[in-house]
């Protein structure tokens, strides 16, 4: 599956907001409010993903706060941050794209949405190759399909056309960014306690253990490859309802 010749509507949509993201967390700033983004660094820095999560969901809850919550996990999302804020950024943009008064830009907020759950689980699949307990991307991969219940629900509303666009999109922006993304702490521990998980198993929260690097690159390649027919073949089963 190609993608079509003019820009996916995701890229637009991702590029034009990074402005106006950026520039209403600085009139926050300007207006004396506490920009969220340090509380956001420090926890993250922590790996301190359950209060990070409960950090964000409040930063997008409130008016203030929810353009420099996005801008945040936009830039995260974008230097190779962990899936964890990846999941986090697909359905918070999908809340931003319901309920204003200007619906074919929600449209191309929520199909950017897309755009980013099919990365995380793209990313999910390459960097889960770093964890040595095979067992932890699994239990992730698991857990993350359907915590982005809601993204999948918007794919289904998309023409086959802007779903192939969208999946070469968010190929690109993996393979783009792999070289930027560390190994994924949050990945690798294959369960915490921070997102309710009833699909994850017998899986248990431990200390995230990473393979050797030349071994996980090589492998990491391989699954790569086959990305464009696991994504397509998941985004088809999406669309029919199998």
């Amino acid at each position: 599956m190609t993608a079509r010749q003019r820009r996916p509507a995701g890229a637009g949509a991702l590029s034009r907001s990074t402005a106006w993201l950026v520039l209403a967390a600085l009139v926050l700033a300007g207006a004396g409010g506490e920009d969220p983004a340090a509380q956001y660094d420090r926890l993250f820095a922590s790996h301190d993903y359950g209060a990070l999560a409960e950090r964000l969901k409040h930063g997008m809850e409130a008016a203030p706060t929810a353009l420099p919550t996005l801008a945040w996990e936009q830039r995260r999302v974008t230097a190779g941050g962990s899936v964890f804020v990846g999941a986090m950024y697909a359905l918070d943009l999908l809340a931003a794209g319901q309920g204003g008064k200007d619906p074919a830009g929600e449209a191309r907020t929520r199909e950017s949405a897309v755009v980013v759950a099919l990365y995380t689980l793209a990313a999910i699949e390459t960097d889960g190759t770093r964890c040595a307990d095979a067992a932890a991307p699994v239990a992730r991969r698991r857990q993350f399909v359907q915590i982005l219940t809601p993204a999948w629900a918007e794919l289904r509303k998309l023409p086959d056309e802007s779903v192939a666009a969208d999946l070469a999109l968010a190929l690109m922006q993996e393979r783009d960014r792999a070289a930027t993304r560390p190994a994924d702490d949050y990945l690798c521990r294959g369960r915490t306690d921070d997102i309710p998980d009833s699909v994850a198993g017998g899986a248990v929260a431990v200390a995230p253990r990473f393979a050797a690097p030349r071994e996980s690159a090589a492998r990491a390649a391989a699954i790569r490859a086959q990305l464009p027919g696991l994504l397509t073949e998941f985004a088809a089963r999406l669309k029919t309802g199998s």
